[in-house]
């Protein structure tokens, strides 16, 4: 967010954030904690709220699921698929998969589309 700007044109912005859903797979239950879940989360970006599954009491979740993260993510970063969580005396991986990331240009620097079918890159070539 910003302060409006007279004459504002979107697309001469480049954001390079998104956010995304982020899943956490094998966290055992007794991991099953916001504050944990945001630890987790701040590996590939900002936590901003776990969804309603991931936030019920132990007694009314199910088993062997995955929890979710919300999370403002910069989209030009390689992506994390795996962490590292540690706890005295002990470590363990956790895999991580990612909903619905936006497509990223790496020419034009633009949320939208990929580099094979930009248009910029078109244009620079003819």
């Amino acid at each position: 967010m910003f302060d409006w700007t007279r004459d504002f044109c979107p697309s001469l912005q480049n954001n390079n954030s998104a956010q995304v859903w982020l899943r956490i797979h094998g966290l055992a239950q007794e991991y099953w904690r916001p504050k944990i879940f945001f630890a987790i989360a701040s590996s590939v970006g900002t936590p901003i709220c776990t969804d309603s599954a991931s936030t019920k009491p132990m007694i009314e979740r199910t088993f062997g699921q995955y929890a979710r993260v919300l999370v403002d993510m910069d989209v030009t970063q390689s992506l994390r698929y795996k962490v590292l969580v540690e706890r005295k005396g002990y470590a363990f991986f956790v895999d991580l998969e990612y909903e619905n990331i936006p497509d990223y240009c790496t020419n034009c620097k633009k949320i939208g589309h990929y580099y094979e079918i930009c248009k910029h890159l078109k244009k620079e070539s003819a």
